[in-house]
């Protein structure tokens, strides 16, 4: 029997939501500082690099999409019921009641939890050592707290720049933030956000599917008005540099560290288009996780050419001595480009870019906060569970009930300190731990996970599992590569 008319818009909508919560996961603001880095590097070796950037992160999302089916699949009614109470599952209820436009799933009452893998769950379920368990949590959370504050902080500079073309007389250029107004911004932005991500919950599903969709298409018409002013007559007279090897070697490790942090970040959002699919629809078939399968590879490759273009446009229209300039003074490639576009073309055009982009900055800013901080919440959810039902097997009921709020109140509030105390040197820290964190964990462990999955033989249950060879393949490609990745950022946290 085919395939209904409504059954086949779901399918679309389900592909073009998780396309753009990909989307949006990946691309932060972190693709308008990657030109800097191009200075030394030449053509060849960042296209080599970008190549295999790409290549090992759909690795990535191939895997996890095996172990994600592999742990719904092995998560017996006992395993339900252990990672989610009643208590929870009524609480989700509520949650979804207070949805607007959403309708619950009808379930009987003798139903057992749903299982909803999150990052927390793959690691119980395929990481056999408590020690490799708490490095992982501690990864993951390295990588949520160092993320979700270089957002924070960057939203005051974000909004003002946006507000400047609205009211021009109120952010004048000679009346920059003072340290109280800055801290005080980022401290009411990160607060205001994480409060509502933790009211809210499942209800951005559709916010973020829309959010992100508006996001990538200001940064397609970013690309878009940079191609149409790019005059390649007028671009600078030298691509060479005068630099050395040395200069090379360090553009080039750089270039490196940057492609693999900006094709990356899909595979924590993965586990939670699983368990918004599995919410609305009470059940996540094969047919839905092959749609979101495709959908995060599409997002990577996507990503990865509006990168490519970006790097490109800026590094022939500005050359690689201004490049090296900015680079050192820790200037952002955009005003370079700026720079150069309103030599070639005028005011007017480089004007409607300029907006462009302040609008695709702010929107990042938000966006990005958003998204990592409901993974972060469902991270962190799937804990709190395990940790109540620990407590109250314990006897202790009362600590059982206020383990979630208080994982909440705990790293949320963490973040808002962290923003608002802002130390000198801090949000270098934060790129340095963040990347480190992101390569680590969504590389070197997933393909841990998977090799303990196979070796387990977890994997036989799977309808459609990889081959042993195919398994083994994406194993090497992405262990490897995420491990190299991990020891440069090591080596580049030290010299640097």
């Amino acid at each position: 029997m085919g395939d209904t008319p409504g059954a086949h818009t779901g399918t679309l909508a389900l592909g073009f939501s998780s396309f753009a919560v990909c989307v949006a996961s990946i691309l932060g603001t972190g693709i308008l500082a990657f030109p800097d880095a191009l200075y030394a590097c030449p053509a060849p070796a960042v296209g080599a690099l970008g190549a295999s950037s790409t290549f090992a992160q759909v690795g990535a999302v191939i895997i996890m999409i095996e172990l994600i089916q592999c742990a719904a699949a092995w998560m017996p009614v006992t395993e339900r019921a252990k990672l989610h109470s009643a208590s929870a599952e009524a609480e989700r209820g509520s949650l979804v009641s207070k949805d607007i436009g959403s309708v619950e799933t009808p379930r009987s009452t003798d139903d057992a939890p749903l299982p909803e893998p999150s990052l927390y769950e793959l690691a119980e379920l395929f990481l056999t050592s408590p020690w490799l368990k708490a490095l992982f949590y501690a990864m993951i959370q390295m990588h949520f707290v160092a993320t979700i504050v270089s957002y924070g902080l960057a939203a005051p500079q974000a909004y003002r720049e946006l507000l400047r073309h609205i009211f021009p007389a109120a952010f004048a250029l000679d009346q920059p933030l003072s340290w109280w107004q800055s801290s005080g911004m980022a401290f009411s932005f990160s607060f205001f956000m994480s409060a509502c991500v933790l009211t809210f919950l499942h209800g951005w599903q559709r916010a973020l599917s829309t959010m992100s969709a508006v996001k990538a298409v200001l940064l397609l018409c970013v690309v878009a008005m940079i191609g149409i002013l790019w005059n390649k007559a007028a671009a600078v007279d030298s691509l060479s540099s005068d630099l050395g090897q040395q200069e090379s070697m360090q553009s080039c490790g750089e270039v490196f560290l940057l492609w693999t942090i900006s094709v990356g970040g899909s595979v924590n959002a993965l586990p939670v288009l699983y368990s918004w699919v599995l919410l609305e629809k009470g059940v996540v078939d094969e047919a839905d996780l092959s749609t979101i399968r495709r959908a995060a590879l599409f997002a990577v490759v996507f990503c990865a050419l509006l990168v490519a273009f970006y790097a490109c446009a800026v590094f022939y229209l500005v050359g690689p001595v201004e490049l090296k300039l900015a680079h050192d003074a820790g200037e952002m490639s955009t005003v370079l480009l700026m720079r150069s576009l309103m030599r070639l073309n005028g005011r007017t055009g480089v004007l409607a870019l300029k907006i462009m982009v302040d609008f695709f900055v702010a929107a990042s800013v938000t966006v990005s906060f958003i998204l990592m901080a409901v993974a972060m919440r469902h991270f962190l959810h799937a804990a709190s569970i395990a940790l109540a039902k620990h407590i109250s097997s314990n006897g202790r009921n009362i600590l059982s009930w206020l383990a979630e709020p208080l994982m909440y109140v705990v790293w949320f509030g963490l973040i808002c300190v962290l923003v608002i105390l802002n130390p000198r040197g801090f949000l270098r820290a934060l790129e340095v731990f963040a990347s480190m964190a992101l390569n680590m964990q969504t590389g070197v462990f997933l393909a841990w996970m998977l090799w303990c999955a196979r070796a387990q033989n977890l994997v036989s249950t799977i309808a459609n599992s990889m081959g042993r060879a195919t398994a083994w393949f994406w194993i090497s490609i992405v262990g490897i590569y995420y491990a190299i990745a991990v020891l440069y950022d090591i080596v580049f946290s030290i010299t640097s």
